[in-house]
């Protein structure tokens, strides 16, 4: 098997007033460079290119609801329709062991949280405050106001 990556675009939701966050997501290919109108707000960020020996997953459409428990804790439902690339093996057997997968994914995911700090994630959070900082600020309201 040829290792798998993906590529997403995503879009959240800002649902706070009704105490969620909505997710959506879908599989950028990478001739979308050649098209980047298609692309509106992202023109200026660049699909990587598959390397050699890796199969690029396709999702055609993925959610997920995010709900804030507190400031460290929040229940996150996700759904999504992939296609793995897999040709020569059964539906019912990749549906199995995708199961599985996002079984231990979401453990691993989960575990990942905890150690933000120090991360290659705290990077890229740290290089876009304009962003980061708006969610920040927007959970503070909404805390503020569950209180």
């Amino acid at each position: 098997f040829y290792d798998r990556d993906l590529v997403l675009d995503g879009r959240g939701v800002d649902l706070l007033e009704e105490g969620k966050i909505v997710i959506v997501a879908r599989s950028v290919d990478e001739d979308a460079n050649s098209d980047a109108a298609k692309r509106p707000g992202f023109e200026d960020v660049q699909i990587p290119a598959v390397e050699d020996y890796v199969t690029r997953l396709k999702v055609h459409l993925g959610g997920g609801l995010l709900v804030p428990i507190s400031d460290k804790e929040t229940a996150m439902t996700f759904i999504c329709n992939v296609d793995p690339q897999i040709a020569y093996i059964s539906p019912v057997i990749i549906n199995y062991f995708a199961k599985k997968i996002a079984y231990y994914g979401f453990l691993m995911f989960r575990k990942m949280t905890h150690s933000i700090e120090d991360s290659p994630y705290q990077k890229r959070i740290d290089g876009k405050p304009e962003v980061y900082k708006v969610v920040e600020e927007r959970l503070a309201e909404y805390f503020a106001k569950k209180e």
